[in-house]
């Protein structure tokens, strides 16, 4: 599953703690669920459309895998998500393309992606 604490508190608006704290007030599933629910549809935010320019979602992809990274790491928990960022896209006319990417290898066995 990996951490999504970062990610949910984002785009949720709440993070996994909040059922077991409306359970340890005391309240029942069903209440709950009932204000997990209401809260969402108050909190929710959309970061994409359809539509979007395929640049925008890339940046939209590294804002939220930075993000999750940083969070992890400064929580008081083992950090479960670091390391280099890979970043592709998959366009219709382009197919599989690098945007980012671990090398391992020589560069020379990498074309195609920006090896700065």
């Amino acid at each position: 599953n990996g951490d999504c604490e970062a990610l949910d508190r984002l785009v949720l608006g709440f993070g996994q703690h909040l059922m077991p704290a409306l359970l340890e007030v005391g309240l029942p599933q069903e209440k709950q669920y009932e204000i997990r629910d209401f809260i969402l549809s108050r909190t929710y935010q959309t970061l994409h459309l359809p539509a979007m320019p395929i640049q925008d979602a890339i940046e939209l992809a590294r804002f939220l895998a930075e993000t999750a990274s940083r969070f992890s790491h400064f929580s008081l928990q083992a950090p479960m998500i670091g390391g280099p960022i890979e970043l592709a896209t998959i366009t219709k006319h382009e197919g599989f393309k690098w945007v980012a990417r671990k090398h391992y290898f020589n560069s020379s066995l990498n074309p195609g992606v920006d090896h700065a």
